[in-house]
């Protein structure tokens, strides 16, 4: 399907939300709408819309989205207000992936580089101990060499 037949079927879902709201404002304040302009009043749901649908992704987010990409519906609604949005935010979201992948591949190399490190740290102390050692022994301090 093109996206020309999508946009007449989002546009219709919108219009359907729009009148939904009004019929929840005009019922919470019949009056509410009285002497607004029509074009007026359509910016006015719009903004409420796009306000309501704001609040509800941040409400989900704190309570139940712990993933780097909004829920579906809410890349919809982005794609309704900004064009091509929910595609900025996958690209958003692949990237973000690449990056950690590359941390996550830096932090291993560099933890690995630290353990042979301290290994071969490790072994030339000892080594430095047990020639020491040896030659305090040699120098004729045995009880300091054997130490």
């Amino acid at each position: 399907m093109s996206q020309d037949t999508n946009q007449p079927q989002l546009e219709n879902g919108r219009d359907n939300e729009l009148k939904k709201i009004e019929k929840q404002l005009i019922k919470t304040n019949p009056n509410l709408f009285k002497g607004i302009p029509e074009p007026k009043k359509e910016e006015i749901l719009k903004v409420f819309s796009l306000t309501l649908s704001i609040e509800q992704t941040i409400e989900r987010n704190i309570t139940a989205h712990h993933e780097p990409l909004p829920q579906w519906e809410d890349l919809e609604k982005y794609g309704q207000i900004i064009p091509n949005r929910a595609d900025r935010i996958m690209a958003i979201a692949e990237k973000q992936q690449d990056h950690r992948q590359a941390l996550e591949t830096k932090a291993i190399n560099e933890q690995l580089t630290q353990s042979k490190r301290g290994q071969t740290f490790g072994l030339l102390i000892g080594l430095t101990a047990i020639l020491g050692g040896v030659a305090c022994i040699l120098l004729g301090h045995e009880w300091s060499g054997a130490f």
